[in-house]
């Protein structure tokens, strides 16, 4: 068995267009993801995500090219070889001035997706245990056309109905910060609240607050 090597740096700045647009394919920041911060063989990383073995084993091959991960020692198991990777950073940092051929919007979209995803999953699933009697309604004000998804009749379930809203509002800049300061500060205190006790319902808060950009 060859001697460990489990010496990584804090941080690495890509600087390689061709390997920066990889950060911002899903399945691809997924396979590498499970190389930073631990050493692990190639069978123990597949079956964290439900991937192929063979499939991670290409892109653990790619990323040994490309200096993502290296092998970081190799142990012999019944006349088999097993090698153990490890990133050769803990995290790594992707210029988005490198990603030519997006725009700003895109790569805000895409690197959200994930994230955005998982909290449309569960808004839905909270929807569902209050009623399974939806609509969608179509509608037009000021600003242009709304499509809200709602109830159709009033919830029999007394679970409380998840935030999930976007609201449109005039109002002068100095009222403007206002709001943006307290729900940044509530943000923070619901960020400080987290507790460590087993069993407890993991919660997922998203806040935006912008100007309309049209």
């Amino acid at each position: 068995m060859t001697a460990p090597n489990q010496t990584c740096a804090d941080r690495l700045e890509i600087t390689d267009p061709k390997i920066a647009v990889l950060f911002i394919k899903d399945h691809v920041s997924s396979y590498l993801a499970q190389f930073i911060g631990v050493e692990i063989t190639l069978k123990k990383a597949a079956a964290q995500i439900g991937a192929k073995l063979n499939v991670l084993a290409y892109w653990a091959a790619r990323f040994v090219k490309l200096g993502l991960i290296r092998v970081t020692r190799t142990e012999t198991r019944g006349g088999s070889a097993i090698k153990h990777y490890q990133a050769v950073a803990n995290e790594f940092i992707v210029p988005i001035a490198l990603l030519a051929g997006f725009t700003t919007t895109e790569i805000l979209q895409i690197t959200m997706r994930r994230d955005y995803e998982r909290f449309s999953r569960s808004v839905s699933a909270a929807g569902l245990k209050l009623t399974s009697d939806w609509h969608i309604r179509l509608y037009r004000d000021d600003w242009g056309h709304s499509t809200p998804l709602e109830p159709s009749t009033p919830p029999q379930s007394l679970a409380p109905r998840p935030l999930h809203d976007f609201v449109y509002v005039t109002m002068p800049v100095s009222q403007a910060a206002i709001f943006r300061h307290e729900l940044a500060a509530l943000l923070e205190r619901f960020k400080n609240a987290a507790q460590t006790e087993s069993g407890l319902p993991r919660l997922l808060m998203h806040v935006g607050f912008v100007e309309d950009a049209g």
